[in-house]
């Protein structure tokens, strides 16, 4: 499945886009081969399922938040005269609930991103699955799945996932189609990038600049005496700026690597896709301080500047960074 944006006044997507996009399926796979082309738009009349009909689509999307209730249930009737399939899409328990009871419902797609915040929950697929029971259609987890690892995360009876945001940012699309479709493993080894952290950042827009700039890693001064040193709460602002924009929702967590390479390559990794980490810049502060500091911030890596030593870099909760 091929999901086209085609809403032109936010997302700057066309009709065309879609024509074109299926035209290209077509090219590479073939006729019996071919990816279903999925509209997606503000759907709400019958004339769009027609248009996207027309213009290649195999499927549409119905967001139930922005429908009523009978609305929701002419156009996916439409929908089966018109040979065409409604993605419906929903966010709560109760939109869960208006998709159940919609007859003709056979692809439930489970949004982990509120439209109204635009805040990510990763646990919403897990949470409505739960929720609904007993389905005979698919369900479907759009929004903030960029890793294998965040796919085999989901429950089992969501078995299609919708990813956008990371495909568009990364170096290599199709290896990273490959490795969430469980084909290949990624290769971390082979990626010899450099790293690029952009340091001294004191204010989200700053940061987002920055994060848009490719910057990997984002440092935040803690140290005394810095021109640029923010507290914990402006820290805390960065970190939550870095992480809307990479669609992380928690700290960094990796496991213990047995070599710096090993270090380096998890970092490409893990930055790759257009989600950065942010480090605490800290300079011979007490260790306390600092671990306060983790917390009031949530930043992924401290880099030490100072003279602490193998002591303190093992105390500390997250991994650290030593300035030569």
């Amino acid at each position: 499945l091929i999901s086209v944006l085609t809403e032109p006044e936010h997302f700057r997507g066309s009709l065309e886009d879609l024509e074109t996009a299926r035209r290209a399926a077509q090219r590479e796979s073939g006729d019996d081969a071919r990816p279903a082309m999925l509209r997606k738009d503000f759907v709400s009349r019958e004339a769009q399922i027609l248009e996207a009909r027309a213009h290649g689509a195999d499927a549409v999307l119905l967001i139930v938040a922005c429908l009523e209730r009978t609305q929701l249930a002419e156009l996916v009737a439409f929908c089966r005269r018109s040979s065409i399939e409604p993605l419906v899409e929903v966010h709560t328990e109760a939109e869960m609930d208006v998709a159940l009871a919609t007859p003709g419902v056979k692809l439930i797609g489970i949004n982990n991103r509120n439209l109204h915040t635009f805040q990510l929950d990763m646990g919403t697929t897990s949470r409505l699955v739960e929720h609904a029971g007993p389905f005979a259609g698919i369900f479907a987890s759009l929004s903030g799945v960029a890793t294998r690892g965040e796919v085999d995360e989901l429950p089992a009876a969501a078995n299609v996932v919708l990813v956008g945001e990371a495909l568009m940012r990364a170096p290599d699309p199709a290896s990273l189609v490959a490795e969430l479709r469980g084909v290949a493993a990624t290769t971390i080894d082979a990626d010899q990038r450099k790293l690029c952290k952009v340091c001294g950042i004191t204010t989200p827009d700053d940061a987002t600049r920055a994060c848009r700039a490719g910057a990997d890693v984002i440092g935040v001064i803690a140290a005394p005496g810095s021109k640029r040193r923010v507290d914990g709460a402006g820290a805390r602002a960065v970190v939550d700026a870095v992480r809307a924009f990479g669609e992380r929702t928690s700290r960094w967590a990796p496991t213990s690597r047995a070599s710096l390479d090993a270090w380096a390559a998890l970092l490409r990794r893990d930055t790759s896709r257009g989600r950065p980490l942010v480090a605490l810049v800290v300079q011979d502060q007490p260790l306390e301080d600092v671990v306060r500091l983790l917390d009031e911030s949530g930043a992924d890596v401290v880099q030490l500047h100072g003279s602490e030593d193998r002591a303190y870099a093992s105390s500390l909760p997250v991994p650290h960074v030593r300035v030569l």
